[in-house]
Order: structure tokens, then C-alpha cells, then sequence
């Protein structure tokens, strides 16, 4: 009998890679502008004040872990002036 050959293997998943720390993948960036069109200006460019979030409990459980994604990053963008957000989300 011919041998069958083998499928290519890739890198097994690890399962930690699928979880990550909410405190480390949410950014708040409080934007300054009064103007729509400034706002999105200084949303485009990266401005903004940046911080940390303190307590995601609320959000994502005891842990405040965010599974199921791979190289997650969330950018929260809301207006000093409004309060009205934007959010960014890559993986």
C-alpha cells in the first residue's frame, strides 16, 4: 500500500491565546474637541487623553478576562464635552 501523506500540521492553538486581560486591552481616550469634524480629526490621529480602566468586573466577569479573540485591542473614544462614544475594536 502507498503511504497516505500526512496533512500539513500546523502550530496547535493554545487555549490562553483566545484570553485576555480586560485591564490590558481596553484604552479610554478622552477627546477634547468640541466639533464633530475636530473630534474626528483627533479620533483619526490617535489623540486624546489616555487611561486605563480600573474595574471591568461589571463588564466580563470576576476575572475580567475577554475570551474568545486572538490580539485584542479596544479603544474607547467618547467626548469630554457629550459623552458620546466611540469604540474600536481590532483583532
Amino acid at each position: 500500500m502507498d503511504a497516505v501523506p500526512s496533512a500539513k500540521r500546523s502550530r496547535p492553538l493554545e487555549a490562553d491565546q483566545f484570553v485576555s486581560s480586560a485591564q490590558e486591552v481596553v484604552k479610554f481616550r478622552m477627546l477634547l474637541s468640541t466639533s464633530r469634524d475636530a473630534i474626528l480629526s483627533e479620533i483619526e490621529a490617535g489623540g486624546g487623553t489616555t487611561f486605563d480602566g480600573e474595574f471591568f468586573h461589571q463588564h466580563f466577569g470576576e476575572e475580567e478576562t475577554i475570551k474568545g479573540y486572538s490580539g485584542l485591542e479596544i479603544d474607547v473614544w467618547f467626548s469630554a464635552h457629550t459623552f458620546h462614544a466611540h469604540i474600536d475594536i481590532k483583532v
